[in-house]
């Protein structure tokens, strides 16, 4: 039987089509039955039957919209084949029990295996315990605060302080919790009475710790910066009168011949630098030095100390 070129086109594209869904692990069943319906269906096409035609068409493209999909669960199954090759050959806590247990030419019971994998699981536990607490309190350090347990349920606070660059001397809050009242009380403090712990407690420890411990830095760092700018102009030969907190300050000194007399007083303790300033000559006291008085409010006195000496 003779076909004309069209229909030998369709007929190769049709055993195509055969061949494609056999692939298809899916659809082998329905590849096996049009394999067996195939020769009917290459007489059928002697004919030009129009509908037939149209079948195999509309089952051309069945196949075609089916292949993608098939091929990206091919590609799901490989990607989870791996993850599960991947899985098996990673180390289990039981696995290197049994190991060890081989090894030494020994047997253990459930109950063995189940207390050496506990110690084992809580041992990783306590480590990751210890970095976690190391990490904490190192980022604490470099802001100057550092938060750590204390025996009996209290929690203690030491804030650093710092000048010029160089760490000073350090303080201490102990926080305990107050079971009656439901709050976090100051039980203990190094810090100078006249920083106002009191206050900052009551305004922020039972709201924030981290603001609480932020005043009272705050607080601390500026008396040391007082502190330790005062005791500056004592290595330098001058002798100041000042306040046990450093928040007032008279300082004499002579300037062009001249004795000038500067008295500071802060009335913000929180701050390193004065509020107010005064500086005048000590044979005239209504005349003033403003540039100096300026400079004293906005930079510490190490940096403004170079203006009296030339």
């Amino acid at each position: 039987m003779r076909f004309s070129y069209t229909e030998a086109q369709v007929r190769n594209s049709t055993v195509f089509l055969f061949l494609l869904i056999s692939f298809h692990k899916k659809y082998k069943y329905l590849s096996f039955l049009l394999f067996f319906i195939a020769p009917f269906g290459f007489l059928l096409f002697s004919y030009e039957h129009g509908y037939l035609k149209l079948f195999l068409f509309l089952l051309f493209f069945f196949s075609i919209t089916h292949s993608f999909p098939v091929a990206r669960l091919r590609k799901r199954h490989g990607v989870l084949k791996r993850k599960l090759g991947e899985r098996a050959g990673t180390t289990t806590v039981k696995g290197v029990i049994m190991d060890r247990a081989k090894q030494q030419n020994r047997s253990l019971t459930h109950t063995q295996m189940k207390s050496a994998v506990e110690k084992i699981v809580l041992s990783l536990f306590t480590q990751n315990e210890k970095k976690e607490l190391t990490r904490f309190s190192e980022a604490y350090r470099l802001a100057g605060k550092t938060l750590f347990k204390l025996p009996n349920n209290l929690l203690g606070l030491k804030l650093e302080t710092s000048y010029g660059g160089q760490y000073g001397q350090s303080y201490f809050v102990v926080i305990e919790y107050d079971s009656k009242q439901s709050l976090l009380k100051v039980k203990n403090t190094s810090l100078p009475y006249f920083i106002p712990t009191k206050r900052i407690e009551e305004q922020f420890l039972n709201k924030n710790v981290k603001t609480f411990s932020y005043y009272l830095s705050k607080y601390v760092n500026a008396y040391v910066s007082r502190q330790q700018q005062f005791f500056w102009l004592k290595d330098n030969g001058l002798e100041p009168e000042c306040t046990e907190s450093f928040d007032y300050a008279k300082i004499t000194l002579t300037h062009n011949r001249k004795v000038l007399s500067i008295l500071m007083i802060y009335d913000d303790i929180s701050q390193s630098l004065p509020t107010r300033v005064t500086v005048t000559e000590e044979e005239n006291k209504k005349k003033r030095y403003k540039t100096f008085e300026n400079a004293l409010m906005e930079r510490p006195i190490p940096e403004v100390w170079p203006l009296f000496i030339h």
